[in-house]
């Protein structure tokens, strides 16, 4: 069981992460990516509702000026 209270622990995991940049290097350019695509996904989604209400009201003003 690793204990993460422990200084060792987090020494040896900062010198395994360090030792090894053949894989930390594209594990974080792909992080990277997919948390730029999630964030432009949920960001259009955001958009598109927030323009929905928009319409919805400018459709609510128009049918008042009638």
């Amino acid at each position: 069981m690793l204990d993460l209270s422990t200084l060792k622990a987090w020494t040896d995991g900062l010198w395994a992460v360090i030792s090894a940049p053949h894989i930390l290097v594209p594990l974080l350019f792909i992080i990277a990516i997919a948390a730029w695509w999630f964030r432009g996904t949920f960001e259009r989604t955001r958009r598109d509702g927030l323009q929905s209400i928009i319409s919805g009201r400018d459709a609510q003003i128009a049918g008042l000026n009638m």
